[in-house]
């Protein structure tokens, strides 16, 4: 019985469902069997949902607001230009923009990548492609942190005995994990087509995820038309049939491999039905891949063979730096040995079965990662569900033994989606305090733009040597008026960069020889970079200084001043 004291808007409110109330003084009423009006339980489960949804929604906003920032890529100039031959043209072959490699094959592997990029700015601008980009990446954070909380609501964490305890849980968990994997990639927040990558494997591993909660031939058949387009757009295809790959292997072993039972206890069931499923979209997804290559893309298989050379090849793991081991591009931080070296961790000490696309997919891309720097998003984004799923099991099996049980009962879902929400929003002050706000535009390193303002007023040959680093920019301020010695595209094979480019750009012995054989008449240098050659060209009287800022110094001969 709960006794409690009427207003006469109480007594109106609940008196279909109350006894008749009876007069205990002098005006008093008192209402019996009448149940309490849980505005307390309200309030708190409100600050629950609240602080939820903030801590999902906080690692994409971080990515958005770490992604507005000044054009840091030297790429950025030959993909518009690019985009803007392609619509114009079509898919190019050869090389238009280098005077040095003009007319050779040019296998380019992101054609609707650049297309989208040159229409998102020409209708928007530069700053509009920016936040674009920025809008883009939060994106496929976003379908992360989704999928994550999906791997994680799966366990049991905690005390939650419920599907609606167990979900805040995991949206915790997989808030943290989506925390470490936007610091951990931030580096790579760049104006480049593979932003349209990071999205689509997003999805695919959102697509899987909700695959291996409720397996259903409608959900997978999503990743379909993505593999008809993905390869057309970037070739990180590559990665999400590796995934697809690694999630369907993983699938058949695990449900021959249970079939007896024993292998039960450290190897979690997958139904032969899912096994099936995901088999045949993994085959699917391959043929449609390739079959989109070769009938939409003129040079088809060669375009595959090109990037595969690139990808495997020892000189461009050794001259790239983006292609060396990621302690030697991005470095491995704190975030970085939580994210990527965690799971085996909690999977010990979780002592469950293990999903076995999660263990297959996290060597694969691991081992990768480390390997190769630039595939610290791809990676990161990856293992994002992994780290969730194996997080809340590891909790949810600490609490079952009875190791967390008081620390469990102090950190409600609540307060610790509070904590991820406050640490988020103290990331973002800082960076707000230390970045954001400047000017969406080209950064003065990467489009020195009163050095090209000054090339445009005089009168220069045609011919000359640019610093590679300039030479996407150059091609975005000059073509067709003028094209560049070298830039960031990989048309420029190992024999040119080692026998041409090298030795000039090192002064190294013979590289006047080369100079006169190609009929250079000018340098574009940075003044950061090639300092034997800067001392070269200031000492020898053939070669005048004749611009100099803090972005570039121009030398010109006695023929190109």
């Amino acid at each position: 019985m709960y006794t409690s004291i009427a207003t006469e808007t109480q007594r109106n409110h609940n008196s279909h469902n109350s006894a008749p109330p009876r007069t205990v003084g002098r005006g008093t009423l008192v209402c019996e069997n009448v149940p309490a009006v849980p505005r307390l339980e309200i309030h708190v489960m409100t600050t629950t949902r609240l602080a939820v949804v903030l801590a999902l929604v906080a690692a994409p906003g971080l990515a958005l607001l770490l992604s507005l920032h000044a054009v840091r890529t030297y790429d950025l100039g030959f993909i518009l230009k690019t985009g803007e031959l392609i619509a114009r043209q079509g898919i190019l072959t050869t090389d238009p923009f280098s005077f040095t490699r003009a007319g050779a094959p040019w296998y380019y592997e992101q054609p609707l990548g650049a297309l989208g990029f040159y229409f998102i700015w020409r209708a928007v601008g530069l700053t509009g492609l920016i936040v674009v980009k920025a809008i883009t990446i939060a994106a496929a954070f976003a379908l992360a942190v989704t999928a994550a909380w999906t791997a994680a609501s799966r366990e049991k964490t905690g005390d939650a005995s419920n599907d609606s305890s167990r979900s805040r849980y995991g949206a915790v968990v997989a808030a943290v994990a989506g925390m470490l994997a936007v610091s951990i990639s931030a580096p790579r927040f760049f104006e480049q087509p593979f932003v349209f990558s990071f999205v689509l494997l997003a999805f695919t591993v959102w697509v899987l995820e909700r695959h291996n909660r409720h397996p259903r031939w409608s959900t997978l058949a999503a990743l379909v038309p993505v593999f008809v387009l993905w390869p057309l757009v970037h070739p990180g295809y590559f990665y999400g049939l590796a995934l697809v790959g690694c999630y369907a292997a993983a699938a058949i072993i695990s449900s021959w491999v249970t079939r007896d039972g024993r292998a039960a206890r450290w190897i979690a069931v997958y139904s032969q039905q899912g096994a099936i499923q995901l088999a045949t979209i993994a085959g699917l997804c391959g043929v449609v891949a390739f079959a989109s290559l070769v009938f939409f893309h003129p040079q088809g298989m060669q375009c595959l063979a090109r990037v595969w050379s690139v990808f495997a090849g020892d000189f461009y793991r050794q001259n790239y730096d983006e292609m060396r081991p990621l302690y030697a591009t991005y470095g491995i931080n704190l975030p970085t040995m939580a994210l990527w070296g965690g799971p085996p961790l909690l999977w010990l000490s979780a002592r469950r079965p293990i999903v076995p696309a999660h263990l297959f997919a996290y060597l694969v891309f691991v081992t990768n990662g480390l390997q190769v720097g630039r595939l610290v998003t791809e990676t990161s984004l990856v293992l994002t569900p992994i780290w969730a799923a194996s997080c809340a099991s590891a909790v949810g099996a600490l609490y079952e033994r009875g190791n967390i049980r008081t620390l469990a009962k102090k950190l409600t879902p609540s307060r610790a989606a509070w904590m991820v929400v406050v640490l988020a929003f103290f990331t973002a002050m800082n960076y707000v305090r230390v970045g954001f706000g400047r000017d969406l535009s080209w950064a003065g390193d990467r489009y020195p733009r009163a050095c090209y303002d000054w090339i445009a007023r005089s009168h220069l040959p045609p011919r000359m040597f640019n610093d590679m680093l300039f030479g996407g920019s150059f091609i975005f301020r000059f073509y067709p008026e003028r094209r560049v010695f070298v830039d960031g595209r990989t048309v420029y094979d190992e024999d040119f960069l080692t026998g041409v480019y090298r030795p000039i750009e090192m002064a190294a012995p013979g590289w006047r020889d080369i100079v006169a054989k190609l009929d250079i008449r000018w340098f574009l240098l940075s003044p950061y970079r090639s300092a034997h050659l800067h001392d070269v060209l200031q000492s020898s009287p053939e070669w005048q200084r004749v611009y100099a800022d803090q972005s570039c110094v121009i030398y010109a001969g006695s023929a190109g001043q």
